[in-house]
C-alpha cells in the first residue's frame, strides 16, 4: 500500500510539473479567481495553491502576503487526499489534525479552512482552490457549488496554458518546416535529374509530421497534400487534387463565421503578394460538414529567376483549443454577472 502511495504521488507530482506552473509570476487570470472566491464565500483569504513535493505554492494569493509556505504545515495537502471532495474545517482549534499547526498557532491565524482539488482530467490532485477565515465557520450550499465551479475554472485555464504552449511548439516546428521545405524547393529547382527521387522523399517525410501540407501551382491549383492534411478535410488525395485553396468544398470562413475572401487565404497572399503569412487563424469544412478551426502558414515558391510558381501552406487543427478558450470566457462572464447581481 505504501508503495502504491508512492507511486500515485510520484505520477502526481509529474503532473504537476507538466503544466509549468510552478514559480511563474502572478497573473490577473487567477487573481480575479482568488478575489471573486473571497468575495463569493466571504472570507479574508483566498488562495491557488500547488501542492510540490516539499511546499505547497501560491499561484496566487488574495489576502496573504506570502507566495509559499512548507507542505507539512499545508491544508491543501490534505485536501487532495479526497481529491472530488470539498474539504472543510470549521474550527482549526478543535481539529486534531491542526490545532497545533503555527498556521493556526500563529499568523495567518487559520480557524475556518475550505479547499476544492484542483483535479486533472488525468485525474491527479494539483493542488486546491481555498478560502479562508479567521473566526469559526462553514460555507453554504450555494458557496460550496461557486468554489466547486472556480476550480474547474482553474483546470480549464492550466489546461489552455498548456495547450497554447504546445501550439507555441507546433507553430515553431511549422516555421522551421517552411525553412526546411523553402530549402528542399530550391534545390528540387537546381537539381531536375533527381526530382522525382526527392519528390518521393519529401512526401514520405511530410507524411509522417503532424501538421497538415498543401502545395499550390501559381494558380492556386493543389498539387500536392500530405497525409495529415487529407486526414483533417476527410477528403482522399484524387479529389483534393482537383481543388484550389478557395473552393468552395473547403467553405473557408473568417473566426466569425462570414465567408473568408479568397484575397485574404493565407496561400492566396503567398501567391499575389510574394510574402510569407503565419499564424492566420480561419474557419473550414471538413467533408463530413464538420467545422475546423485552423492556424496556417504560407510562403510563396519562387523559381530562380524568382518568378512565384506556387506556394506551401502548412497548418494546424486548433479546433479544442479554440472551444476551451470560448468556454473559459463565458464561464468568467456568468460568474461576474452572478457576483454583480
Amino acid at each position: 500500500m505504501a508503495e502504491m502511495n508512492f507511486l500515485n504521488e510520484q505520477k502526481r507530482l509529474e503532473a504537476l510539473i507538466s503544466y509549468r506552473i510552478l514559480d511563474t509570476d502572478e497573473e490577473a487570470d487567477y487573481d480575479d479567481l482568488t478575489e471573486i472566491a473571497a468575495a463569493i464565500c466571504d472570507v479574508p483569504i483566498a488562495l491557488i495553491s500547488f501542492v510540490d513535493k516539499d511546499r505547497q505554492w501560491f499561484k496566487s494569493h488574495y489576502g496573504l502576503n506570502v507566495d509559499q509556505t512548507d507542505r507539512c504545515h499545508s491544508f491543501c495537502s490534505h485536501a487532495i487526499e479526497n481529491p472530488e471532495q470539498l474539504m472543510q474545517v470549521e474550527d482549526a482549534q478543535l481539529d486534531q489534525r491542526f490545532h497545533e499547526n503555527p498556521l493556526v498557532t500563529g499568523s495567518p491565524d487559520i480557524r475556518f479552512y475550505a479547499g476544492m482539488p484542483l483535479l486533472d482530467k488525468d485525474g491527479f490532485a494539483l493542488g486546491s482552490l481555498c478560502v479562508i477565515d479567521q473566526i469559526p465557520r462553514l460555507l453554504t450550499q450555494i458557496q460550496q457549488k461557486a468554489l466547486r465551479t472556480l476550480a474547474q475554472q482553474v483546470i480549464d485555464k492550466l489546461s489552455l496554458r498548456r495547450n497554447n504552449r504546445e501550439l507555441q511548439i507546433i507553430n515553431q516546428q511549422l516555421t522551421e518546416i517552411n525553412g526546411k521545405l523553402r530549402q528542399t524547393e530550391e534545390r528540387l529547382n537546381k537539381a531536375n535529374t533527381e526530382l522525382t527521387e526527392s519528390k518521393e522523399r519529401l512526401e514520405t517525410i511530410l507524411d509522417l509530421v503532424v501538421e497538415g501540407i498543401v502545395i499550390t501551382d501559381g494558380n492556386g491549383r493543389i498539387t500536392y497534400t500530405n497525409r495529415r492534411n487529407r486526414e483533417i478535410f476527410k477528403m482522399d488525395e484524387k479529389r483534393m487534387l482537383t481543388l484550389t485553396n478557395v473552393s468552395p468544398e473547403f467553405n473557408n470562413r473568417r473566426l466569425d463565421g462570414f465567408p473568408l475572401p479568397p484575397t485574404e487565404h493565407p496561400v492566396t497572399i503567398a501567391l499575389e503578394k510574394g510574402i510569407t503569412t503565419i499564424n492566420n487563424e480561419f474557419l473550414v469544412s471538413d467533408q463530413q460538414s464538420n467545422s475546423v478551426y485552423l492556424r496556417m502558414n504560407a510562403v510563396p515558391i519562387r523559381d530562380h529567376n524568382e518568378k512565384i510558381t506556387g506556394a506551401i501552406g502548412s497548418f494546424a487543427d486548433i479546433t479544442d483549443s479554440y472551444f476551451l478558450q470560448q468556454k473559459l470566457k463565458e464561464r468568467e462572464v456568468s460568474l461576474r454577472a452572478a457576483i454583480s447581481s
